[in-house]
């Protein structure tokens, strides 16, 4: 266990670290941590290299994700005139998106991206220690109901139970993530308010140790998902060049994954960084990156009938190449018609399949 108040030396008695009791003398300003050797820390103008970057992603990004998440309601609700749980699902996880995406902001104005012994020791704890802790569990939820949103759609891409066991795995595989970053995050500190006021001396666990844990769970979540679909979509009887698509669509996750796993590894930096709050510039970007473009994968999902009334071309017809013209296709086709049909007699303007390839996967190697 670690003391978790050895950031900017041993704390005084009543007050903060580095001090004696009462703390430092009347109006002076201390800093975070103190200044490497020589250096002496700025309060009144310190020069901000990460700042642009920061304002112009975030802004760039939640602008992006809310014209995909406009376009996906207004395909629900407009075009299908029906919204699911997944669409409320989606909605929720652009409400943890704008808090995620206000955050950067709150964070830039105590100091993020500045030298850490350049940042008053008052914005950094609690102020700023306190909003990374409560981003973290907001971005929990939001993961859970952004992958929330794509398990629900997943239950009604094909009628085999076998495909159906592989998304109640998920859905069990999302909760038990939730579950266990929660129970990390308030188990890691003792008092849990030794995480972000570092005057409390308090017992805390390998923090760094923890970070990569709820990183690995969070990763593998991710994978699932987007590998559950692929091969039943793949062995569906859909036609090539739909299959194709569909599973380009679901692939784009992949960068996710990806974003997840550069998340976690500047996040772990951060714990044993010399001057954290430079290093966590970068981990903020990348998170923003990943809240948003988690929405993004997900409402794409629900747009093909957007495309198909505002942009055809796009996506092209079922005759404009020569393997929809084959009889193997057309009666592929049919039985896509058969497996529709049945589907519009009972819940048709639910369905997802009609959304996504007009059709209700039918994939009997999962039957």
């Amino acid at each position: 266990m670690a003391d978790s108040s050895t950031l900017g030396g041993p704390p005084g008695l009543g007050g903060p670290p580095g001090f004696g009791p009462g703390g430092p003398p009347p109006g002076m300003i201390i800093g975070a941590i103190p200044p490497p050797p020589g250096v002496v820390p700025n309060f009144d103008n310190p020069f901000n290299p990460h700042r642009q970057q920061i304002i112009s992603i975030t802004i760039g990004m939640a602008c992006t994700s809310a014209l995909f998440l406009a376009m996906r309601f207004w395909t629900r609700a407009k075009i299908l005139k029906s919204l699911g749980w997944d669409d409320l699902l989606l909605l929720g996880s652009a409400g943890t998106g704008a808090f995620l995406t206000a955050t950067p902001f709150l964070q830039l104005k105590l100091g993020l991206g500045l030298h850490t012994w350049d940042v008053p020791l008052s914005n950094f704890s609690p102020k700023w220690l306190l909003i990374n802790n409560i981003s973290a569990i907001v971005y929990f939820f939001h993961l859970a109901m952004v992958k929330g949103s794509i398990i629900v759609l997943y239950f009604r891409l094909s009628p085999s139970k076998g495909f159906k066991k592989l998304v109640y795995a998920n859905l069990a595989l999302v909760a038990i993530s939730v579950i266990f970053s929660l129970l990390t995050f308030l188990l890691t500190c003792r008092p849990i308010e030794a995480q972000w006021d570092v005057t409390i001396k308090g017992n805390c666990a390998d923090t760094t140790t923890l970070f990569i844990a709820n990183g690995s769970v969070q990763s593998l979540t991710d994978i699932t998902l987007l590998i559950t679909p692929m091969y039943i979509i793949w062995k569906s009887n859909m036609p090539l060049r739909r299959r194709i698509a569909v599973n380009g669509i679901f692939a784009f996750g992949f960068f996710i994954f990806a974003v997840s796993i550069a998340r976690m590894i500047l996040g772990s930096r951060i714990f044993k960084s010399k001057d954290p709050m430079t290093e966590a510039a970068t981990f903020v970007t990348w998170s923003t990156i990943e809240v948003h473009t988690a929405i993004i994968c997900s409402a794409v999902l629900g747009l093909k009938a957007f495309f198909k009334t505002y942009w055809p071309a796009l996506l092209g017809t079922d005759n404009d190449s020569k393997g929809f013209n084959s009889t193997r296709d057309k009666s592929r086709d049919l039985e896509n018609g058969a497996a529709l049909s049945r589907l519009k007699s009972s819940d048709a303007s639910r369905s997802d399949e009609v959304e996504l390839y007009h059709t209700r996967i039918v994939a009997k190697s999962y039957a």
